[in-house]
Formats: structure tokens, sequence, C-alpha cells
């Protein structure tokens, strides 16, 4: 509507859902900007057709203002607390997209698209509706609060223990670990100092390499989303979404 100025819409349907967080008011430029009716509609088809009357009576009437339809739920102000749960999270962290999470904000994306082929189709059959619905929404949250954790791992860790590994396949130049340096090896013509210091590494932390090797622990490319991961997530609690798996 920015882009054009004028399109042949001749007025909205507000959403159930969002209206009752942050209530009927912020569509009053809408009506003000663009003078174009909104209707505030709730979530059963009676709802939805009483909405329609609304916005149909509002056009042939030629005005445009905020009407709310869902007035059960949804008020001018909305859901105060929702709100400030809201605020309290950051602008890059809702705009981030966690790990093996759907991106619905990409309204195109064939991903989102098979999932509302999937959703309205299950409805057409009457495989479920918005009770059960409701139902799945239930137990995703309790799902949530049982598998969510404080991400405390230390950024600098992943990379460390992938810099172990690497060291460990690298033994070019290197002395047996059973051999000690001694000043007569040290003296040796194109003795590869550096190749003992990594040496004297691995011997220092032999006991963490081993339990590296062991967990099968972060290494290469591995090492650095689990690193990128720590960053973006480091304080606050997520959700382990592996608990999903075989659900």
């Amino acid at each position: 509507m920015r882009q054009y100025g004028t399109v042949p819409i001749d007025g909205f349907i507000g959403p159930a859902h969002v209206s009752i967080v942050i209530g009927s008011q912020p569509y009053e430029h809408f009506t003000q900007e663009y003078r174009k009716p909104v209707v505030i509609a709730g979530f059963e088809p009676l709802d939805v057709m009483q909405a329609v009357l609304m916005l149909v009576r509002q056009v042939n009437e030629g005005r445009a203002a905020v009407e709310n339809e869902f007035t059960r739920a949804v008020t001018p102000h909305g859901n105060l607390a929702a709100q400030k749960l809201v605020s309290e999270v950051s602008s890059d962290a809702s705009n981030a997209t966690p790990e093996t999470a759907v991106q619905f904000g990409v309204a195109n994306s064939a991903l989102t698209r098979a999932i509302r082929y999937l959703i309205c189709a299950g409805i057409h059959k009457a495989a479920f509706d918005q009770r059960t619905i409701r139902d799945m929404r239930e137990w995703f949250f309790k799902k949530k609060l049982e598998s969510t954790f404080l991400v405390s791992l230390d950024p600098c860790l992943p990379k460390w223990v992938n810099n172990l590994t690497r060291l460990e396949h690298d033994t070019l130049g290197r002395l047996p670990e059973s051999v000690a340096l001694t000043a007569e090896i040290a003296s040796m013509p194109g003795f590869d100092w550096k190749a003992e210091a990594t040496r004297i590494l691995l011997l220092r932390h032999r006991e963490a390499y081993e339990a590296i090797r062991k967990n099968w622990l972060w290494s290469f490319s591995i090492a650095e989303r689990v690193e990128s991961l720590a960053k973006r997530y480091q304080g606050p609690f997520v959700f382990d979404q592996t608990a999903l798996k075989g659900c």
C-alpha cells in the first residue's frame, strides 16, 4: 500500500490472535492514513461471517473505522502482560531463525507452503479441528517447558576443542609421546619446535582429548556451528527442539 499509494482493497479483517495481544488501537492508522475500514474477527465461522457483514456495511456507508467483532477476547489496549513479555525480547532474537525452526516470515518458501497445505487439508478432511489444534498447542507448550535450558556454554570452548582435535591429527615432525625431549634432541639441525610445543600441549591435555574423542564432541565444521549458536543464544533460556524427534 505504501509503494503504490492506492490498491484494490476495500477493507481488512483483523487477526484474532494478534489482536488479543496488541488490542484494537494499533489498527487506527489503517483508517486514518489509508481510509480503509478494519473489523477484528474471532476464530469461529460465525465470527468471520459477522466481521464480513460489518465490513460490507462500512464500505457501503463510506465509513473507515476500526470495529471489534471479537469483543469477548479483544480490548482496545490488548493484553498488557503479554506486551510486556514481548518487549523483553530483543529485535535481534525475534528476527533470527532458530536452528531447525520454520521461518514463517518467508511467505513463499516451499516449507511454509507445504505446512499450510497440510493444515488446510487436515481441516478439510476433518482430521482435526480448532479444539484439537488448541490441544496440540497446549501439548507443545508443555513440551517446551519440559525441554527448556539455559545456554551457559563458553563460546570459546568449541574452537578450543576443535583446535585440540586438529592438533592430534597433525603428527608430522612430532616426537613420539614415549620419547622425552633432551638437550641433544633439541640441538639437532632442523628440530621442529612448533611440533614439540604441540606434543607438549597434547600431553598436558591428554585426558581432555580422550574425553572429546570418547564422547564425539565438536570438531571441524560442527565446532563453528556450535560456537555460532553459543554466541547467539548465550544467557537466555532456549527450547531444545530435539525433544520433538520421534513425537
